[in-house]
């Protein structure tokens, strides 16, 4: 099978509940630094971690699934890329398509 891999591993309590859902299930997310080459298999290894965690509150708000993503996006090649991206969701942060 070829394209990305979602590789994620997980780790945590399926059966936790709290007020806010439970804890997230950890995941082994490696950081995006701008190689365009691995960006594909980035996003889905995040969206296939998001899908494991819908449930949970930093999930239901978009701003805040944002602002969780962009946290991943680090390096000389893609911070002031990230930057203004958060300073674009922190200006739309009722926007339901962040």
């Amino acid at each position: 099978m070829s394209g990305p891999s979602a590789n994620v591993q997980t780790t945590g309590n399926m059966n936790q509940t709290s007020k806010n859902g439970g804890s997230l299930f950890r995941c082994l997310l490696k950081p995006f630094n701008g190689d365009r080459s691995a960006s594909k298999a980035s996003l889905h290894r995040f969206e296939t971690w998001a899908n494991l965690n819908d449930d949970k509150d930093v999930f239901k708000n978009q701003f805040r699934k944002c602002s969780l993503f962009l946290t991943y996006i680090i390096g000389p090649n893609v911070d002031d890329w990230a930057l203004a991206h958060m300073n674009e969701a922190r200006a739309n942060k009722t926007d339901l398509n962040l």
